[in-house]
């Protein structure tokens, strides 16, 4: 039985801005149409009412045009749910989707590339349902091992259990990684304790940048490119989760600048995704 995903709730048919506009649309109608009545009479009924009766019906057009993207983009998302569900043949129901997790979509994309590259080394930044898709990825693969940095003890504790109750506890660690001051790339950052990184082996076939938190600062997931490079392998895949937002875009685009070696290739889902690796990917693969 597939997890029934908690997704949000449908946009409602108009925004808070164009209700205002609306509002303050009808305002003026309303006094316009009081002047026009008392300068010219009746006759300004019929284009004042032509008129509001148009800008309402765009209004309700652009709403009804949203619900129909977001039926298509829920849809998506179960589509892929389930395509996991599948492929991944879990012991238990998959856990439940939240907007901090990594979308279904994503995933399926990720569980993807684990099958096509068999990447036996991974790094993840932030843990969650991400490790236990990697997790399952290595278990099928023949083995392997995941790290993932977690600076919240108390999810890095629901991540173990997760993993453990799916019994993939074998093919993951959770390492608790304080969020600590560096200096990169000239300016400082809170990013993970780089003591966490001694357990880990390299070279890493595989990055997953998922982390920290973008309230921690602008640009907080900036330092993994050019802290983690040097323990890449040639062939590394670096995934890159919410590549739609701002800071990642522009973190995207200053990586390219500082690793002129690097290339990127851009994945439609819901929060973005980018797959970045060294020279041209090979044709067919992801």
């Amino acid at each position: 039985m597939v997890a029934t995903p908690d997704w949000p709730a449908p946009p409602p048919l108009l925004k808070a801005g164009e209700r205002n506009l609306v509002l303050g649309v009808a305002g003026v109608f309303l006094l316009l149409f009081g002047l026009g009545w008392w300068r010219f009479g009746a006759v300004v009924s019929v284009p004042a009412a032509a008129l509001a009766l148009a800008l309402l019906l765009g209004l309700l057009l652009a709403g009804a045009r949203r619900q129909r993207q977001a039926l298509d983009e829920q849809l998506r998302q179960i589509q892929s749910l389930l395509y996991l569900q599948q492929q991944l043949k879990p012991s238990l129901p998959l856990p439940l989707f939240e907007r901090a997790a990594l979308f279904p979509d994503a995933a399926a994309v990720l569980f993807g590339l684990m099958r096509e590259r068999r990447p036996r080394q991974v790094l993840e930044l932030g843990s969650g349902f991400s490790t236990l898709i990697v997790a399952y990825g290595l278990r099928d693969g023949g083995g392997g091992r995941v790290w993932s940095l977690e600076h919240d003890p108390h999810y890095a504790r629901l991540t173990r259990e997760l993993l453990r109750r799916h019994g993939v506890a074998d093919y993951a660690r959770v390492i608790d990684a304080p969020l600590v001051e560096l200096r990169v790339g000239g300016r400082k950052h809170r990013w993970y304790d780089p003591q966490a990184l001694e357990a880990i082996e390299s070279p890493l076939d595989l990055l997953l940048v998922d982390g920290p938190p973008r309230r921690t600062q602008p640009l907080a997931r900036y330092p993994a490119l050019p802290l983690l490079a040097g323990k890449l392998s040639p062939a590394a895949v670096v995934f890159v989760d919410d590549s739609r937002r701002r800071d990642e875009r522009e973190m995207l685009r200053r990586w390219l600048d500082e690793f002129g070696d690097w290339e990127v290739r851009h994945i439609p889902c819901a929060e973005g995704l980018s797959l970045l690796r060294r020279g041209p990917p090979p044709q067919g693969t992801l």
